[in-house]
């Protein structure tokens, strides 16, 4: 279940446009994603309204949202594991610190990475380290581009934040974000015993 609020900055800009994938699992097709639910029924009128559609089967699913550029604001049931595409070419990731709705992001950095790529356009904000440390400040690096960051070894295996004001992608390592530790959805091999996920969103 979702709560969409269309129309956040535009409302001319037609209804927004939902589509729900199944990742995996039975096919009638024997596609690797099958459509699920397809709804166009919100209206870009900044009122709240409530999409649901209840999976064939457990398991991840993909969600993909289209409001022509009208803006949506999205709303989703707390403890429901949610990630989101920071992926090259067609990464839609941008944080607005303008907008009191706006949180940091979540990644992981595997152990192993030597060297962070990343392409963003920002001219405040940053991106920290498990420990909070700024490994590159926006402010007194303003970048619209492809940019690079070595990884201290302390720091490989861990989560990191990008709290940036403007676009932004990952390279080198997964291209997946999330608002807390918590709903980063991670291969329970890679997650150490001890970790304590910091359970509060940025």
């Amino acid at each position: 279940m979702l709560t969409l609020t269309g129309g956040w900055t535009f409302q001319n800009r037609g209804n927004v446009r939902l589509e729900m994938y199944q990742i995996g699992g039975a096919s009638e097709t024997g596609e690797r994603e099958t459509l699920i639910c397809n709804d166009h029924s919100v209206p870009p009128d900044k009122e709240p309204h409530v999409v649901s559609s209840k999976p064939r089967e457990r398991g991840l699913h993909k969600i993909v949202m289209s409001d022509s550029g009208g803006r949506t604001l999205v709303e989703w049931p707390e403890g429901v594991p949610m990630v989101f595409d920071a992926a090259l070419p067609d990464s839609k990731l941008t944080l607005d610190q303008k907008n009191k709705n706006a949180r940091g992001v979540y990644f992981y950095v595997p152990k192993g990475t030597e060297t962070l790529g990343f392409c963003a356009s920002c001219k405040t904000g940053g991106i920290y380290d498990s420990t909070g440390k700024v490994q590159w400040d926006f402010k007194a690096q303003p970048l619209i581009g492809f940019a690079e960051l070595a990884v201290p070894l302390s720091e490989r295996g861990k989560l990191w934040t990008f709290d940036g004001n403007g676009q932004f992608a990952l390279m080198t390592v997964p291209p997946v974000v999330a608002l807390s530790g918590d709903e980063l959805i991670l291969p329970k091999e890679v997650i150490p015993s001890n970790w304590l996920f910091r359970k509060k969103r940025l």
